[in-house]
């Protein structure tokens, strides 16, 4: 249950920031950090590269996500990745990370 209710409260907060209507598709895994920290992986595919949002944008973006989880008393951290399709298009080679 806690799983999905930290899915839907990102998802929402995902789509009130970035505007449904650019997303694709957003992937919330529950994993454990590199530190053995429960967190949340966040993986949000955009359909255009254009509306990527700024690093500002992106903090904004994940302070809202943490505290939307902490009214559900979900301390784990959102780890946050953001991608266009463009991106997801190239040669993992030649990927620039955002």
């Amino acid at each position: 249950m806690k799983d999905a209710q930290a899915k839907k409260a990102v998802e929402a907060v995902v789509k009130k920031f970035l505007g449904g209507e650019n997303i694709r598709k957003i992937i919330v895994k529950p994993v454990d950090d590199y530190a053995g920290e429960p967190a949340l992986y966040v993986n949000i595919h955009l359909k255009r590269a254009g509306n990527l949002p700024n690093v500002e944008r992106q903090s904004e973006l994940r302070d809202a996500v943490r505290q939307e989880l902490a009214n559900f008393e979900d301390g784990r951290f959102p780890y946050i990745s953001i991608v266009s399709s463009a991106w997801e298009k190239e040669a993992e080679s030649e990927r620039n990370s955002t």
